[in-house]
């Protein structure tokens, strides 16, 4: 007599052969945070805008229309550092901001989400020794000091020709024909070959008095 054994089949059938289904949450988005809440929390409060943060975190809505606003505020400062919708979510219901409007309306919680993530064009990600790293449009570079750095933001992108073009000036460097003044420079390497020491070393020399580091002609200038 043979038993019937169909669901001894289904059962191994299901272990070595079914499909395997993704087991993250929806609300995931396909974003998997590096960071806890408490680590988003302390990045935030360490952060350079850590005032405007802190406010909206205790519930000051001072300087914003609504509260509505206010809390589209906070969501896009949080989703600097993780772009996961449940996480985003979890987040705001620990601040003082938290209602019943955004407990009881998913709409509305979508929507303020979608809206953040949306308009983000940096993201945060810790880097293998420990350096926060900016990346956006898919570029990682570590946070510069250039003169730069807030010319264009809020302005659409213009198409011009090269003939129009002015001539650029010649090149200035920091570190003679390495690193260039007003652009990022990127140290790369193995973890535990002394990037960091590298990097602090020669901005000790730059915000000197030296003249050259290393065998290289340097230009001084303030180092942050």
């Amino acid at each position: 007599m043979i038993r019937d054994r169909s669901e001894e089949l289904v059962t191994f059938h299901t272990m070595h052969f079914a499909e395997r289904v993704d087991k993250r949450p929806a609300s995931a988005n396909g974003h998997d945070s590096e960071l806890t809440d408490e680590e988003v929390i302390a990045l935030a409060k360490r952060a350079k805008n850590a005032w405007k943060f802190e406010a909206l975190w205790v519930g000051d809505t001072t300087g914003y229309a609504s509260h509505s606003e206010a809390d589209q505020a906070l969501i896009s400062l949080l989703a600097f550092y993780t772009q996961n919708e449940g996480q985003l979510d979890s987040l705001y219901r620990q601040s003082a901001l938290c209602r019943q409007k955004w407990l009881k309306r998913s709409d509305y919680r979508r929507s303020t989400i979608e809206k953040a993530l949306s308009n983000l064009a940096d993201t945060y990600t810790p880097s293998d020794d420990g350096a926060r790293m900016v990346v956006g449009n898919g570029h990682a570079s570590l946070p510069s000091s250039s003169l730069y750095k807030d010319e264009g933001r809020g302005r659409k992108l213009e198409a011009v020709r090269f003939t129009e073009m002015e001539v650029p000036g010649p090149r200035r460097y920091l570190l003679r024909d390495i690193v260039l003044v007003a652009y990022a420079t990127l140290l790369y390497g193995d973890g535990g070959v002394a990037k960091s020491l590298l990097a602090l070393a020669l901005a000790v020399a730059i915000a000197g008095d030296s003249k050259e580091w290393l065998g290289r002609e340097i230009e001084s200038c303030p180092a942050t």
